[in-house]
């Protein structure tokens, strides 16, 4: 199978890169050589390579710089994916868009499932909720995944992510101080095989993809820092954020049941095999 990556510079890009089927010609472009925002030249590209699949793992997603750029966040996160969706769409190329927990605001007070109703609260969580509404306008075989907070130890980003952040600084001895905020991690390993899973599979719509669980980043710390045996001292954060971010935006998934898939790990397995990356 020919397929296209976007995103070769994040997290997600690298461990694809790693995992990837010796036996598909797998294209990863970076930037300079192919921005999502150049539909024109995403055209060519499709065409000229004959390109069968393509996974956007590309994006803006720091929530920081979405908020003091929005104009940017907008292109990146939500008309340019759009586009080139469409053009995969009319040239009967399989789409898969990488998204988030963000789209939701966090107030539900257990983890969403596909079939719950958006309602972002930041730019970041806006714009990849706009390209979801986007893509699924203009092409209807499209497969959104929306997952959360990426980790692991990638090629090009080491360490660049807030799991491996903790990491980092529990092995090095510091202290680490976090806001009480609940996610459902993803360990970039798991995420790639189960995209790589589904290549042949005619999945469309939403599907959310995490390992199981729902922790704090508090707890997360611990968790780490007990695996570890290492006694950096971790604090709970009271100031208040910035920029709004949902307090409780964990995933879980309704949908691997209905397509007989098999749902990723518990996040408590998971990250004790990405330690071993940071040991």
């Amino acid at each position: 199978m020919k397929i296209l990556v976007l995103g070769q510079s994040g997290l997600l890009g690298s461990y694809l890169a790693q995992s990837a089927d010796k036996k598909d010609k797998v294209f990863f472009p970076d930037r300079n050589q192919l921005n999502i925002k150049d539909t024109q030249k995403f055209y060519k590209f499709i065409a000229e390579n004959e390109i069968e699949l393509c996974i956007n793992a590309s994006g803006l997603t720091n929530v920081y710089l979405c908020e003091t750029n929005v104009s940017e966040a907008f292109k990146v996160n939500a008309y340019a994916p759009a586009e080139c969706s469409k053009i995969c769409f009319e040239k009967g190329v399989r789409f898969i868009q990488i998204s988030t927990g963000f789209v939701f605001d966090g107030k539900k007070g257990s983890p969403y499932i596909e079939s719950d109703t958006p309602s972002p609260i930041n730019a970041y969580g806006e714009s990849k909720y706009r390209g979801e509404l986007f893509i699924q306008r203009d092409n209807q075989d499209a497969l959104i995944v929306r997952t959360n907070e990426i980790f692991g130890k990638g090629l090009s980003t080491l360490g660049h992510n807030m799991m491996g952040y903790m990491i980092t600084q529990i092995l090095t001895g510091k202290g680490i101080i976090v806001y009480p905020i609940r996610t459902s991690p993803v360990y970039a390993l798991d995420l790639s095989k189960f995209l790589w899973s589904i290549k042949d599979k005619k999945i469309k719509g939403i599907i959310h993809a995490v390992n199981s669980g729902s922790f704090t980043y508090v707890e997360i710390a611990e968790m780490i820092s007990k695996l570890l045996k290492s006694k950096s001292g971790i604090k709970k954060r009271s100031d208040i954020l910035k920029y709004k971010l949902p307090e409780d935006c964990s995933l879980e998934t309704e949908r691997f049941k209905e397509l007989n898939l098999t749902e990723l790990r518990p996040f408590q397995e998971a990250i004790k095999d990405c330690l071993k990356e940071f040991l």
